[in-house]
This record gives structure tokens, C-alpha cells and sequence, in this order.
């Protein structure tokens, strides 16, 4: 762990550990509830069976009124096609919309003929593709396939060891980063990255409402990659929503890539890019 002085009273501290995580995880909750209240959220588990194999799964998450996709897998459009049918009709009413993000790929090419719209996209660098962010806001996804659909709030252990073996596998390593903000003992900020190949996901950043305006979010950023340009990363990307802080993140340098309404309802979110190598 390594100490690093910043203004006066407040020390950075820098981990590659997880150990901090919860605490800015805690501020940040806190600051988005006063303008989202509290925001329905659920995991789900969809499984497609055809004579009794499993042939399409996902796990969703609906958070901030939008669904986003994990661990996806199908052995054909068609079975992409009838496995979002059944995601359609359950969330239809429950959000405004199913967000789908990854590198270049025929899967991306599938989910585009099925419904989905193109919202942004990351320049490839060195070691990763081109990154697509694609969206479906109308739930008219339907498919004729007459298949045994299972869903549920938890995975289902049997076939889930099946999914994880038919899931293509990511072999860049991940490498957490954070850097804590303390004023003696008190944390008063933080930020989290996740580093995967040449590329950074930064997916907290909070400041406690009683040290903003002291620049203390900006020596965080300014920490966090140049602590990225240490493990070669080039390029970054995050979210945040329009009452948290997108001007803040543009006058760093970062450019808006996508905008989806409604995330979460009432609100705008956007995906900003920064290229560390420019």
C-alpha cells in the first residue's frame, strides 16, 4: 500500500484490493437514493431447454429501471430470438429497457437482427476490439419456437455448471484498483477500477457531500490513471447519470460515447470515454 500527500489533511492511498470497495459503495448509495428514492432491483436466471438440453441462458439484472445481460449463451439466432421473447414479456413492465454491451462479434451482429438498436461504441486499442453498446426499448421481441423455458430469482445448479461450460471464456486478467481519500482516519472519497487488458472500467467514484468543492474528486481521477498508464492501459470508460457528474468527468477529459433515457426514469445516464495515449 503505498501513501501519497495531496492537499492538506487529506491523504491518497492507493490498493489493489477490495478491501475499501464497500465503503464507497455505501456514500454512493446514499447520495443516489436522495434523487432515484429506492429503484426496484432483481437478478434472474433464464434457461432454454429442447428435449431436455439446455440450449439458450442469461442471467439479467434489473437495476436503475434498466435490464443488463450477463453470461450469455445460445446455440443459434433462433434460440437468441425465443429467449428474449420470454425476457421481454417478464420486464416489459418493470423497465425501460435491455442494455447489451461487448466487443465486436456475431453474437453483437445477432442481438442487432433480433430488435436491438446501436447506442455508442469504444475504439479498439491494442488489446481489445472495438466495444458496441446496443439497446432494445420496445419489449416486441417474438419468436414462433414452442421450447420449455425455466426462470427464476436463483440459478439453477444443474444447469447452470452446463451454462458455465458453453460460456466463452475472457482470458485478459482483471485487476482491481482503488484509491482512498482520508482526512486523518475519516474516508472522504474514493474511486474503483477495473483494468482488463489495456482498458479501465471505473465503476464508483464518490466524494461525501461535506469535503466537495475541495478538488479532492479530481486528485482521485488524476490518481487512478496515472496509476492505469502504470499497467498500459489507453483507454477508460465509466457511466454516471445526469445528477451525478458529467460535467465534472468532461472537464477531465472524458466524451460522451452513448445516452440512454430513462436509467433510471426521469434521468438520463451516459457512458464517457477517455484515450490515455493522446
Amino acid at each position: 500500500m503505498k501513501y501519497t500527500k495531496g492537499m492538506p489533511m487529506i491523504r491518497y492511498i492507493y490498493e489493489e484490493t477490495l478491501e475499501q470497495r464497500p465503503e464507497i459503495v455505501k456514500h454512493l448509495q446514499a447520495y443516489n437514493i436522495v434523487f432515484t428514492g429506492v429503484r426496484p432491483s432483481e437478478d434472474r436466471y433464464f434457461y432454454v431447454l429442447e428435449n431436455k438440453k439446455l440450449v439458450g441462458a442469461i442471467k439479467t439484472n434489473l437495476g436503475w429501471d434498466w435490464v443488463t445481460l450477463d453470461n450469455i449463451y445460445y446455440q443459434n439466432i433462433e434460440i437468441l430470438e425465443f429467449l428474449f421473447s420470454v425476457v421481454c414479456r417478464y420486464y416489459k413492465s418493470k423497465s425501460s429497457g435491455i442494455l447489451y454491451h461487448d466487443e465486436e462479434s456475431n453474437e453483437l451482429d445477432d442481438f442487432r437482427k433480433i430488435g436491438f438498436s446501436f447506442e455508442g461504441m469504444i475504439d479498439a486499442t491494442p488489446l481489445c476490439k472495438d466495444y458496441y453498446y446496443v439497446s432494445n426499448t420496445t419489449f416486441d421481441i417474438t419468436s414462433n419456437l414452442k421450447l420449455k423455458i425455466i426462470d427464476s430469482k436463483e440459478k439453477d445448479e444443474t444447469l447452470d455448471k452446463i451454462h458455465q461450460r458453453k460460456l466463452k471464456k475472457n482470458d485478459l486478467l482483471k485487476t482491481d484498483l482503488i484509491v482512498i481519500a482520508k482526512d486523518n482516519n475519516e474516508f472522504v472519497g474514493g474511486v474503483h477500477g477495473v483494468v482488463t487488458g489495456d482498458k479501465m472500467y471505473v465503476s464508483l467514484l464518490v466524494v461525501i457531500e461535506t469535503y466537495k468543492g475541495k478538488k479532492i474528486g479530481k486528485k482521485l481521477m488524476d490518481m487512478i490513471e496515472e496509476k492505469a498508464r502504470e499497467k498500459g492501459v489507453v483507454s477508460v470508460d465509466l457511466g454516471t447519470c445526469e445528477f451525478q457528474a458529467k460535467p465534472f468527468y468532461e472537464k477531465q477529459g472524458y466524451k460522451v460515447i452513448a445516452t440512454l433515457k430513462d436509467y433510471p426514469k426521469g434521468f438520463e445516464e451516459y457512458t464517457l470515454v477517455k484515450r490515455l495515449d493522446k
